[in-house]
């Protein structure tokens, strides 16, 4: 199972999936370079943009099922944020 995946599905993430998503954070949210974030938590390179990406395609199918159901149920059924 990918580095995402055993975050998403794992009861308790073991120290270098959490360590390879706060990686990922830095990276995506707070801008870090990648090398350095992947040194800081002492992760490969790799598994940080891998999880990157899969998050990225997790959050964007949640989306568009969402929006999906929007317009299945109506806005009624969905507060404005």
């Amino acid at each position: 199972m990918s580095v995402f995946g055993t975050y998403l599905c794992a009861d308790e993430p073991c120290v270098e999936t959490l360590n390879t998503a706060e990686a990922a954070l830095q990276v995506t949210e707070k801008g870090m370079a990648l090398s350095e974030a992947c040194k800081l938590y002492k992760v490969d390179e790799r598994n940080v943009i891998s999880f990157i990406i899969e998050k990225t395609e997790y959050d964007t199918t949640m989306d568009i099922i969402d929006q999906n159901e929007k317009e299945k149920l109506g806005e009624d059924f969905y507060p404005l944020p």
